[in-house]
């Protein structure tokens, strides 16, 4: 089984753009010149930085988003996906009622500063984790957007997965393709199962 992490696109940095005038005004600010100041008022805000990390590990779309960061409210979302795009770090596109978002060159130039984040967290808070923190219905989407389903058997594969002692039961869902894994959960209070299957070539 192959699991895929997703890698950013090569692009040109580009230190000599404006920023949007109406990033300008609509963000609060800390009165420094400092760059380090004016990017903590953009990456510093709550969710902001989890947010990021979604689209940078594919979510497109914003019911994609909140479900890799189940305790943000939709309205918060709804702001901090306004902010990101005023500011040009993400693009909202709309088909109709399909509404994706996607990072623009500026958004990806942030990719190495939410990796450092990654890296740091691993590294010296890993053990700090709350039981309120460990959730099963998290663990299972990230393994569900990272599984190629080239690494798969041609023939329809269920791959069961078995949490006992979960901390909190996690919520059935599903997602169904038939380019990319569809994954199902059911769960008690002891134990979660999630499976992923490939869909048979042909049909």
């Amino acid at each position: 089984m192959e699991l895929r992490v997703p890698a950013p696109p090569h692009f040109t940095f580009c230190s000599d753009v404006e920023p949007p005038e109406v990033y300008r005004r609509s963000m609060p600010t800390y009165g420094q010149f400092c760059p380090v100041a004016k990017t903590s008022e953009l990456l510093c805000e709550r969710w902001m930085p989890l947010v990021l990390r979604e689209l940078m590990c594919g979510s497109s779309r914003f019911s994609e988003i909140q479900r890799g960061v189940p305790l943000i409210s939709p309205a918060l979302l709804t702001k901090r996906l306004r902010q990101l795009t005023l500011a040009g770090v993400v693009e909202r596109t709309a088909n109709g009622r399909d509404i994706t978002y996607a990072l623009t060159p500026a958004g990806w130039e942030l990719y190495p500063i939410i990796e450092a984040m990654g890296v740091w967290g691993q590294r010296w808070a890993r053990s700090s984790y709350g039981p309120d923190e460990l959730d099963p219905s998290l663990l299972m989407w990230d393994i569900r957007r990272m599984l190629a389903p080239a690494g798969l058997a041609e023939r329809p594969t269920v791959i069961e997965f078995r949490i006992r002692g979960g901390p909190r039961a996690s919520r059935a869902t599903g997602w169904s393709s038939r380019t990319t894994p569809s994954t199902c959960a059911s769960s008690t209070r002891s134990a979660t199962w999630t499976c992923a299957s490939r869909p048979a070539s042909g049909r």
